[in-house]
């Protein structure tokens, strides 16, 4: 029975020097002594669940990735593409007003508002 007692029992040391354990010493000392190891229990399962949900995430994000392999080269090709157009320089738009092409979009608002 001592063995599994034993098992139980986690001796921990925490730095005062380092910022984080400072601060939950100075909470633990604030807690009040019986509510001590129920705080710090509280505090350790809470941090694990914590750490399970973002492991949990990343490997949901990494089968994502697995299942969406294939189509990365349609994305690629998307922003190889995007970025090329956007290095080249515009090429002036021409349109037809009344029948005809002008250069600058608005030449033929002046002759129409006078």
């Amino acid at each position: 029975m001592a063995k599994a007692r034993s098992r139980n029992r986690i001796v921990l040391h925490l730095n005062s020097r380092m910022a984080l354990e400072a601060i939950i010493l100075n909470r633990l000392e604030m807690i009040p002594k019986p509510r001590q190891q129920e705080w710090l229990r509280g505090l350790l399962v809470q941090g694990f669940r914590d750490e399970c949900q973002v492991l949990r995430q990343e490997k949901d994000v990494a089968q994502a990735d697995d299942r969406m392999k294939f189509s990365g080269w349609l994305t690629d090709e998307a922003k190889r593409q995007t970025s090329e157009q956007m290095t080249q320089e515009p090429k002036a738009r021409v349109q037809k007003v009344n029948g005809m092409t002008a250069s600058k979009p608005f030449a033929e608002l002046g002759r129409i508002i006078g």
